[in-house]
């Protein structure tokens, strides 16, 4: 565990994975901007459907002429109803705009899998950086606890006349550094727990982890995977792919922008009226239709759609870097996974090592058959192999984050 505080929530990866899902504030804006492409979607579909309209209107007045008082006149009250319908025909335009904003949902959806992609990445090397942390911290009391013995076993010596006060001195400032270093990584422990804590969403501070993680040795596969594969399915890939297919719709917009736009109305009223206490009404109905289309704008569809042919160009040149680039990143991705877990092997080996001669050493120190100056050289080696061992085994587990990256894991 990362905290020894009993109150603290202790979290498993998987349950840092489904907090993170559940509370991450750039995901839920993420989310929040599908559900906004999906309303502007449903949009483009109400011009396929008869728009209907209605008015009333009610009004008195009255009117009178020559000498005659206008107040004494006899009011005039009107009332009328109508009722109109207009149901879209053609619109050339219509059928590649409701496609373009499938591509576009389609897109922001895939802008959602990378945003659970990239925070999945992140939130592995935040807890990895936690993990470190706290195995970093444990190391360092136990090389606090060795330095102390080691500075007691040459203060005894140097009051028993064996050894010099360079020696002595040495041990001390080995032990001041190591309680130091103690100091400084609970400082970063407690700032890692802070980033973590955020990254989930979550209100406390304080939590613990559990460390269930691999150790990082075997974790890279057995046979090279299969790039062409992974490249096709890539929802990076995927994304830029949506844009170039926005980018046709617009040029496909554009184009059709030169064709009319044909609709059929319909319209049915009614009118009443009364004046000296004359009651009157009328009723009224039409039915017909308009075909609307531009003879000159200056040139300004012109354009637009040179300007959508040459986006489109763009927008396919984009695609093409983007799966060189992404083909790249995926072999290093691999390769880097691969090396890492190579690097593991040779570290423990190193610190088994490291080890032995350790033993070794402080048995011959202790009766008197090697130097302080050799002694110390075997005990920073040692601390060293641990550290590396330490760092290669959570570098092994971040090259494997990278690497699911890349393949394009969520969470």
């Amino acid at each position: 565990m990362l905290c020894s505080t009993l109150l603290a929530q202790t979290y498993t990866w998987e349950d840092c994975l489904s907090l993170a899902r559940e509370n991450n504030l750039a995901l839920k804006i993420a989310r929040e901007k599908v559900e906004a492409k999906k309303i502007s979607l449903n949009s483009l579909y109400s011009g396929l459907y008869p728009q209907l309209g209605g008015s009333l209107s009610a009004s008195t007045g009255s009117s009178a002429s020559g000498d005659d008082d206008l107040f004494a006149a006899t009011p005039r009250n009107s009332e009328s109803a109508r009722l109109s319908v207009q149901q879209q025909i053609f619109d050339a335009q219509t059928s590649p705009k409701i496609a373009q904003g499938k591509s576009a949902l389609a897109a922001e959806q895939l802008n959602y899998t990378i945003a659970e992609i990239n925070l999945r990445l992140q939130l592995r090397q935040e807890f990895c950086t936690l993990l470190q942390t706290q195995q970093s911290l444990d190391l360092a009391k136990t090389v606090s606890d060795r330095r102390r013995q080691q500075y007691e076993l040459v203060e005894l010596r140097y009051t028993g006349g064996l050894e010099h006060r360079g020696s002595l001195l040495t041990a001390k400032a080995n032990l001041t550094k190591a309680e130091q270093s103690e100091k400084q990584l609970q400082r970063r422990l407690d700032r890692n727990k802070l980033q973590l804590v955020q990254t989930l969403g979550l209100d406390t501070q304080d939590l613990q982890i559990t460390e269930n993680l691999q150790n990082g040795s075997g974790l890279a596969p057995h046979q090279s995977p299969n790039i062409d594969a992974l490249l096709e399915s890539s929802p990076v890939l995927q994304a830029v792919a949506a844009r170039l297919d926005s980018a046709k719709y617009d040029s496909a917009i554009a184009k059709n922008a030169w064709l009319p736009s044909i609709y059929a109305n319909a319209s049915l009223g009614k009118n009443w009226a009364q004046s000296d206490n004359v009651d009157s009404e009328d009723s009224s109905w039409s039915l017909g239709g308009s075909l609307s289309f531009d003879l000159f704008d200056g040139g300004k569809k012109t354009n637009a759609y040179n300007n959508a042919i040459l986006q489109e160009k763009i927008q396919a040149l984009d695609f093409d870097a983007n799966k060189q680039k992404v083909k790249l990143t995926l072999i290093e991705a691999w390769d880097k996974l691969a090396d890492a877990d190579d690097s593991i092997l040779a570290a423990q080996e190193q610190l088994k090592a490291s080890t032995e001669r350790s033993t070794i050493a402080a048995e011959q120190y202790a009766n008197g058959l090697i130097s302080f100056d050799n002694w110390i050289i075997i005990e920073d080696a040692l601390i060293s192999a641990q550290q590396q061992e330490l760092s290669t085994r959570i570098d092994a587990l971040l090259q494997e984050a990278g690497w699911l990256n890349a393949k394009g894991e969520t969470l």
